[in-house]
């Protein structure tokens, strides 16, 4: 089965369980997974890799009650750690 390179808004929303209004308030924000906005069409593509290693790597955790790790809009941490 072929996988296809791009996803878009609705495709990523279903994909990881998070709402479409999720994806656009962190758009805003500019600290959510990367993107294309295709010209002249207003539509949002998400790079399916790129995506993909976002949301692995946003908020695996290993028990609930141990501390969250915060993610920059580059993606790095904020607490000096890896």
């Amino acid at each position: 089965m072929l996988e296809k390179k791009y996803l878009n808004e609705k495709e990523v929303a279903f994909t990881y369980s998070v709402t479409r209004s999720w994806l656009q308030r962190e758009r805003w924000k500019g600290t959510g997974p990367k993107y294309i906005k295709v010209n002249g069409t207003g539509k949002v593509l998400y790079p399916s890799s790129v995506t993909e290693t976002w949301f692995e790597n946003c908020g695996l955790r290993q028990s609930t009650s141990g501390p969250s790790i915060a993610i920059t809009a580059n993606g790095g941490n904020t607490d000096g750690k890896v």
